[in-house]
């Protein structure tokens, strides 16, 4: 049985509409799977992104929330490649629900659970024998997240206010492909992964 507290004055109930934008650091365990070969083998990796989200949420119940996220991914690239102008980015498109179990005048705690569409693109310029040509690896395919999240609100009728996160995140990409501007044939793979996202930001209660 859910436990809801709830005092006299409540920073969400139904009919509540808020707009957040924020910013995390997401660290991800990865693994490539090589689709390409007859043999396929997997290699473990790991990877970071800074997030912006962008999302909305609808009151359902006093308690109950539901919306959409558009999140925005800027992959941090490594040092250890010989590859240069590299760009890693990534779109999400999530819908949740958020289960609000506190909630105050200016506290709104709550978990919330995520899942959607995820995508991937990375491009570079890579040197192979003396040449260089362009490179693109593109990905998409479903993500999710779990997360639990505080909302704190200011002042004496509260709209504005922050908010803190931390989720559980994974992604699980199965049409990846490699491609470059020297005509070679492309190279399929799969891309799974998952992680720890830490985010901050803002919201407006409408």
């Amino acid at each position: 049985m859910a436990i809801i507290i709830a005092g006299n004055a409540q920073s969400f109930e139904k009919g509540s509409k808020i707009i957040g934008l924020g910013s995390g650091l997401g660290i991800y365990k990865t693994t490539w799977e090589d689709k390409s070969n007859t043999n396929v083998t997997d290699d473990d990796d790991g990877a970071g992104a800074f997030v912006f989200p962008l999302t909305f949420e609808y009151g359902v119940l006093n308690w109950l929330g539901a919306g959409a996220r558009l999140g925005y991914n800027n992959y941090i690239e490594g040092n250890d490649s010989s590859n240069t102008n590299e760009n890693a980015r990534g779109i999400d498109f999530n819908g949740f629900v958020n289960l609000h179990f506190l909630r105050t005048n200016h506290v709104d705690m709550f978990v919330s659970g995520e899942f959607g569409y995820s995508n991937f693109k990375y491009t570079a310029d890579v040197t192979s024998g003396g040449s260089t040509n362009s490179a693109m690896a593109k990905a998409s395919g479903t993500g999710y997240s779990v997360g639990l999240n505080t909302r704190f609100y200011f002042g004496k009728n509260p709209h504005f206010g922050i908010n803190l996160r931390f989720a559980f995140e994974g992604f699980n990409y199965e049409n990846g492909e490699i491609t470059d501007t020297q005509g070679s044939t492309p190279y399929k793979f799969g891309l799974k992964g998952d992680g720890k996202l830490f985010g901050i930001g803002l919201q407006y209660k409408i």
